[in-house]
This record gives C-alpha cells, sequence and structure tokens, in this order.
C-alpha cells in the first residue's frame, strides 16, 4: 500500500510541476502576446479559457490533499491494529491468566 501511495503521490508532483510550468508558459507568452496583437477586447475568448487554469490548479490540489489524507489514515489504522494486537497480547497473555490462577485458588469448592 505504501508503493501504491508512492506511486500516486510521484505521479501527482510531476503532474503539478508540468501543469504550473504549461501555465506560467502560457500566462507569460502566449497571453502576453495575444494581449500585444489583437488587444485586450479581442482577446476575451482566450482570457475565458485561461481562466480555467485556477479551477484546475485546485483540483490538483484538493487531490493531492486526498491522497495525503488517505496516506495518513492507513497510517492511523496501522498503528491501531499494532497497538490493539499489543493490548490483546497483554491480556490474553500476562492479565487473564493470572486474575483466573488467583480466582481459582481464591475460589471456594
Amino acid at each position: 500500500m505504501e508503493g501504491d501511495y508512492n506511486r500516486a503521490r510521484e505521479l501527482v508532483d510531476e503532474l503539478k510541476s508540468s501543469l504550473e510550468q504549461h501555465i506560467i508558459d502560457e500566462e507569460a507568452v502566449i497571453l502576453k502576446e495575444a494581449l500585444r496583437l489583437l488587444g485586450r477586447e479581442d482577446c476575451k475568448d482566450i482570457i475565458e479559457v485561461f481562466q480555467q487554469h485556477k479551477p484546475i490548479m485546485n483540483f490538483v490540489y484538493q487531490y493531492i490533499i486526498s491522497i495525503d489524507s488517505l496516506q495518513s489514515g492507513i497510517s492511523i489504522i496501522k498503528e491501531l491494529k499494532k497497538l490493539i494486537d499489543q493490548h490483546y497480547e497483554k491480556e490474553e497473555v500476562e492479565i487473564f491468566p493470572r486474575i483466573l490462577k488467583l480466582y481459582l485458588k481464591d475460589k471456594p469448592v
């Protein structure tokens, strides 16, 4: 499971970096030249398309948060299972037999 998380995170980090660079390039070069060549009024459709960059990146950031939260949840469950296993082991191997032995000694026949 850890390997799956690491691979998913690696892929989404690559996607994030690629999209961030794509946005920088488009807005710094293409939009700048479109505005210069066409003027703001004739660039409304271009601007509208480029305004989609923000919600696209928001989805990427939300996805990163969701896979990080999932990984955190998996880690918490693993720790909980470990703690419960240790707890049961102590009860079953040490505490219950000790109390049962004392109980049987103390119990009138």
